[in-house]
């Protein structure tokens, strides 16, 4: 019988140092075991873990620049990691797997982007030195798990996520989830933060709630003007709670008298001209077609279509006339007859009559004629997927609302699912794969 390969990395070596752009992996059936104090430090190099990663108190540094795809975790396995430091300066490094840490996540420098994927700290880990230049986010979903045992709580800030909580009541275990998706609401979009706060008793709390955030993830909101808003079923309706106090300075929001936890994000409805009810982008042939739904509009001139080939730099590529001001819910859509090979990212800029704008979330698109198969479409029990490379994969169902309704993770290449427990409707099917994002749109009857 065949052995699984074991690497031992004792503590007499202190540091493990690769670079040049590659990548580290460790094969299905093979255990790398990292001893006592170990470093193991990246540069521009990716980690991939299919086999058994054991981390003992090591720490994993991603170091150097470039991109993100460059300094990435994956693989098959969703790798524990005891110490993960980010020190990437300006660029960002990025999870294409979920991943656990059981210490801390240290940022130095740079962004670590989740990219649809979670990290979750346990009830042991914690994240140090967010600031705005060098924080946590996410492209595309995935949230920050914290699990935390609150008794009576004094101003608690469990896992330093940034939801600071105070109650006279014992909460028990409470986990909580941040998320770096702008929520949707039916005056506009919130910041690009939110937190789903669930304790095992969650009613006559008398707590209160501090939500932090970064000036990064305003989303183009008046700092000024936020209020907190809660929702009960995940997103989909929202109420305003309004403030108890802010410092703007700190880039904190506090209400008290709260009775029970749910989701919460903040936002300036009153001030939004567009209200964003959801952006996407689909690979058609030899183009790429952008399609967005506003559910509010008021004095709105145009809509501005931009394009990068970094996910940085954004170019004009078209205009739409915008309705001006409406209280229905529209459909606009704009054609990329010229796309970018390979990775693109879009978002649409809404220009009002007096000159402001906002700014829609940030969509990207792998352009490489490979593309994915969905049949039949439209579906009524089934869908049939058929992959363009092998590789783990996660395939996610969204409404126009921009939400996740359901998810699978998948190794194969062909895969058919189950429609049947879904309404009738048109949804958005996203796939990750090997770095990549392939969309497409579905119709279930």
């Amino acid at each position: 019988m065949k052995r699984p390969g074991i690497l031992f990395l004792y503590c007499f070596v202190s540091i493990l140092s690769l670079s040049a752009q590659g990548n580290l992996k460790i094969e299905t059936g093979a255990n790398m075991v990292a001893n006592d104090s170990l470093h193991i430090v990246l540069e521009n190099t990716s980690f991939e873990v299919n086999g058994i990663f054991s981390p003992s108190t090591s720490s994993l540094v991603m170091t150097g620049n470039g991109t993100a795809n460059e300094s990435s975790i994956k693989g098959n396995n969703s790798p524990s990691f005891h110490r993960l430091i980010i020190n990437r300066g300006t660029d960002s490094s990025r999870l294409e797997t979920n991943i656990s840490v059981s210490e801390k996540v240290v940022l130095f420098s740079g962004k670590l982007d989740l990219y649809g994927n979670d990290l979750n700290l346990g009830t042991t880990g914690v994240i140090e030195g967010e600031t705005n230049n060098s924080n946590i986010t996410s492209s595309s979903g995935g949230e920050i798990i914290s699990t935390s045992d609150l008794i009576v709580p004094l101003n608690e800030n469990p896992g330093n996520l940034g939801a600071v909580i105070s109650s006279t009541a014992i909460l028990g275990t409470t986990e909580i989830r941040r998320g770096h998706i702008a929520q949707s609401f039916s005056g506009g979009n919130g910041i690009q933060r939110y937190f789903q706060i669930t304790p095992a008793t969650n009613t006559s709390l008398d707590a209160t709630l501090g939500f932090m955030y970064f000036d990064s993830e305003l989303n183009g909101l008046n700092e000024s003007d936020l209020e907190l808003f809660k929702s009960i079923d995940s997103g989909m309706t929202w109420t305003n709670e309004g403030f108890t106090s802010k410092d703007i300075g700190d880039n904190y929001i506090e209400l008290t008298g709260i009775n029970s936890f749910s989701r919460w994000s903040a936002t300036t409805m009153n001030t939004f001209p567009v209200g964003w009810l959801g952006f996407h982008v689909f690979p058609e042939k030899s183009a790429v077609l952008c399609e967005w739904i506003t559910g509010f509009e008021q004095n709105t001139h145009y809509f501005q279509v931009e394009k990068s080939a970094n996910g940085i730099d954004f170019e004009a590529i078209g205009k739409v006339q915008a309705s001006g001001t409406s209280s229905e819910e529209l459909i606009y859509q704009f054609t990329d007859r010229n796309p970018h090979k390979g990775k693109s990212w879009y978002q649409i800029r809404q220009v009002d009559l007096d000159g402001s704008f906002s700014l829609s979330q940030v969509e990207e698109i792998v352009f490489s004629g490979k593309g994915i198969s969905i049949y039949p479409n439209p579906a009524r029990e089934f869908i049939n997927i058929s992959l363009p490379e092998t590789g783990h994969s996660r395939i996610e169902l969204i409404n126009l609302l921009g939400q996740i309704i359901a998810y699978w993770e998948e190794e194969k290449t062909t895969i058919q699912l189950n429609t049947e427990p879904f309404p009738k409707g048109v949804y958005l099917i996203k796939i990750y794969q090997n770095g990549n994002i392939y969309p497409q749109k579905i119709r279930i009857h």
